[in-house]
């Protein structure tokens, strides 16, 4: 026999289906699932002083590490510390438990760390204006869920001390940012 295996079942009317869940497809899922979510406030929880919000409920706290706003350091086993603390409040809210879970960034990390306490380090800067800009296809996911919901995202570095010294204030860097 002279045909290669892969040409004995390949003829043109045996081609394979065309792939019926592709990109497109995906993206207006997700959209019509997030507009139905927020029209249901899936997704909020009552804060404190707004109607539905009930202080005698019982309380409880989730904490992640803030990770780095460069994103310097992340590595494949960040998202399975903050799958698991966006998973445990979410299951507190159900049966009806007030939950802090609050989210940010920290200013710069275990560089500044380091450098507190003498140690040489880099502190890799950047622009801070940069780091606050959310277009809209990031705003769902950044702010749902979070008491921030009907505002801006918006926040700026006032001051940073490492080691006693001003290395940042009010937009601008001081002689003291330049490290031997």
């Amino acid at each position: 026999m002279s045909e290669r295996p892969d040409e004995r079942h390949n003829t043109s009317s045996e081609r394979a289906p065309a792939q019926r869940y592709g990109a497109a497809l995906a993206g207006e899922i997700e959209t019509r699932w997030q507009s139905e979510w927020e029209a249901r406030a899936a997704f909020r929880a009552p804060q404190p002083g707004e109607p539905g919000f009930d202080a005698s409920r019982p309380k409880h706290y989730v904490l992640d590490m803030f990770p780095y706003p460069s994103g310097s350091g992340l590595h494949v086993g960040h998202p399975e510390g903050y799958t698991a603390t966006d998973i445990i409040p979410r299951a507190k809210r159900m049966p009806g438990f007030n939950v802090l879970h609050p989210k940010g960034w920290e200013a710069f990390g275990l560089p500044a760390g380091r450098l507190a306490k003498g140690a040489p380090a880099d502190l890799v800067l950047f622009d801070a204006d940069y780091a606050w800009k959310i277009d809209r296809d990031d705003l769902w996911s950044k702010t749902k869920n979070s008491p921030f919901d009907e505002r801006p995202v918006q926040g700026r570095v006032l001051a940073t001390i490492v080691g006693g010294r001003t290395i940042y204030r009010d937009d601008s860097f001081t002689a003291a940012a330049t490290f031997a």
